[in-house]
């Protein structure tokens, strides 16, 4: 929705728009079948609405960042203006909610620091900057199949290293988002001979 310029483009293709819609539909359904299985629905309903908020400024500081003239800045540089900026950002909205004044060394477990220390090596300093780095060498249909990925593996993590449930009707919400955004973009992966005559004519020899 943030390019602009492809609108033309997006909103003639009916795949496109029917993926957005299910898409949707799925994010709702997941959602609400969350917020079913909690006691804090509200809570639930604010933290699904932040993270989808998260989701739509992520890929405009992306796609900002692929303008930016590389070589005038590095990736690297580019990364760590998105990073340092969230990292302040972040500190500066823990005043309002209390977090500072709550927050103690002490009280932080090794487990807490080691996910943290994971967080910043694993999450920033390897999948972000390899992110970025490929956003600026690759078509964007290809770099986009990582929100295939992302969800499922959350998922499977979250229930085999500390045992969180998930219903029926969240696994048929999340299937139902990563149709949706298989929808989105099959036409830019029919563009880039992925569905094309190109594998058609491989798979009859």
């Amino acid at each position: 929705m943030f390019e602009r310029k492809l609108w033309r483009f997006y909103f003639s293709q009916k795949l496109i728009i029917a993926g957005l819609c299910i898409g949707f539909a799925g994010l709702v359904l997941f959602s609400s079948s969350s917020a079913s299985h909690t006691e804090t629905n509200g809570m639930e309903l604010i933290g699904n609405l932040v993270l989808l908020l998260s989701a739509v400024l992520w890929v405009g500081g992306s796609l900002y960042g692929k303008k930016v003239n590389t070589e005038a800045y590095s990736n690297t540089m580019v990364t760590s203006i998105q990073l340092i900026a969230a990292g302040i950002f972040s500190a500066f909205l823990a005043f309002p909610t209390g977090e500072w004044s709550r927050f103690s060394p002490d009280h932080i477990s090794l487990q807490a620091w080691g996910g943290l220390a994971y967080m910043i090596t694993m999450g920033s300093m390897v999948a972000f900057l390899a992110f970025t780095w490929l956003l600026t060498i690759r078509p964007p249909a290809l770099v986009g199949t990582h929100t295939y990925v992302n969800p499922v593996v959350a998922v499977f993590a979250g229930w085999l290293f500390i045992g969180e449930t998930f219903s029926t009707m969240q696994v048929i919400g999340l299937a139902v988002i990563l149709f949706g955004v298989l929808l989105t973009k099959i036409q830019e992966y029919k563009e880039l001979r992925i569905f094309g005559k190109g594998w058609l004519s491989i798979g009859k020899n």
